[in-house]
């Protein structure tokens, strides 16, 4: 999924049920590092993974 942001277009992927949680990622890396965590967290949240301006998308 894609939001703009002040004309900045970011991606993000929402997995899980729940109370909401954003998982932020390392400086210069895509939120794909975070995925393993996130599958963990899902079965208790709602996880929001949002791709920093200028890493790769998910």
């Amino acid at each position: 999924m894609y939001i703009d942001v002040n004309g900045i277009t970011l991606h993000y992927k929402v997995v899980g049920e729940g109370k909401p949680l954003i998982l932020l990622n390392p400086n210069s890396e895509s939120t794909l590092i975070m995925l393993p965590i996130a599958k963990i967290l899902s079965k208790y949240f709602k996880v929001y993974m949002v791709d920093r301006r200028g890493c790769r998308k998910i």
